[in-house]
């Protein structure tokens, strides 16, 4: 019964479709879009709306914590790194230190939680069923609302398919998160830390710095995950279910792809290639719902225009364009 409604969540968090009343033009670069900052958008819009946010060389700015229920869509990163990635490489970055999430259901995909300070702060988590997908997580997410005189249970957050770099966490004595779902994530700095979750299933991640922690869980699923050493996951786990987890050395990963998350892919020879439950491969890039590289939404991208300078009344104008979708 525990792995059918495991399966369910990872089911669920995969074909998550935001049905909305209406989708919005986010853009600090084209005037012609609906809203020119990511506040404006904030309080003109209803809940259950979807905005499109455009990449940019601007930061967005979400000066109050989200209220409403919405899903923020992002243009992804590391875009010049991939192939078949978009036409533009600018990246939709938002300033997310010190913001917060506070309206169940709400999702963020393909921006990077950029942040702003020089001390790495904290990107809020204080609602049910909020999904982060494909996103470069620059900053510590904290399961909090960042009052001290309250006591939340957080539950049900998914946080699927991301680079990050620093800690998720909730705390010890205050606001926790239950029933986490922390899937085919690559953790990328030497020091990221998962702690305080309860009942998540954490399963299916890279964690690359020999100095990431896994540590003061309870009841969780610990599984399937690549590690750069053995001691990664602490002996502080309470309860927990731990299996399949693969320590990598030196050869483990590819060395024909240079691109800052397609670096950390399985070389086929690797041992982790068949280590996980189901005999396929642990790791961010295995799973139900492998890393899609650069963060790409599940959209349509135009990756390549071919179109002549010159057209004839004849011929007429033959353009070539490719495109991709994100899965």
């Amino acid at each position: 019964m525990k792995k059918i409604f495991l399966l369910a969540i990872i089911t669920a968090a995969c074909n998550f479709s935001f049905v909305s009343a209406k989708t919005w033009r986010v853009s600090n670069i084209d005037a012609t879009a609906n809203f020119s900052t990511l506040d404006a958008a904030m309080q003109g819009i209803t809940a259950g709306d979807t905005l499109y946010l455009e990449g940019s060389n601007f930061v967005y700015t979400l000066s109050n914590p989200i209220t409403k229920k919405v899903a923020i869509i992002g243009s992804g990163y590391w875009l010049a790194d991939n192939p078949n990635t978009s036409v533009s490489k600018l990246e939709a970055y938002i300033a997310a230190d010190g913001a917060s999430i506070m309206a169940n259901g709400t999702l963020i995909e393909g921006v990077v939680l950029y942040n702003k300070g020089q001390l790495i702060g904290n990107f809020y988590i204080a609602a049910d069923d909020v999904i982060i997908r494909k996103c470069r997580i620059e900053t510590k997410i904290s399961f909090d609302d960042n009052n001290t005189n309250t006591q939340l249970q957080i539950k049900n957050t998914t946080i699927m398919q991301c680079y990050i770099y620093y800690a998720l966490l909730s705390t010890s004595n205050k606001d926790t998160a239950y029933n986490s779902l922390i899937v085919n994530n690559i953790f990328g700095n030497n020091n990221p830390s998962l702690q305080y979750l309860v009942n998540a299933v954490i399963e299916n991640n890279t964690f690359t710095g020999t100095g990431s922690s896994i540590s003061n869980n309870t009841g969780c699923y610990i599984r399937n995950n690549l590690l750069a050493a053995s001691g990664i996951i602490g002996t502080t786990n309470t309860n927990c279910t731990i299996s399949n987890n693969y320590v990598t050395g030196a050869t483990d990963y590819t060395t024909s792809v240079k691109s800052s998350d397609g670096k950390w892919q399985l070389a086929p020879a690797s041992g982790g290639m068949t280590a996980s439950t189901d005999g396929g491969q642990c790791g961010a890039f295995g799973g139900a719902s492998p890393y899609v590289l650069s963060g790409l939404a599940t959209l349509p991208y135009i990756y390549e225009i071919d179109a002549p300078t010159v057209a004839s009344a004849a011929g007429g104008l033959r353009v070539t364009v490719k495109v991709w979708s994100g899965q």
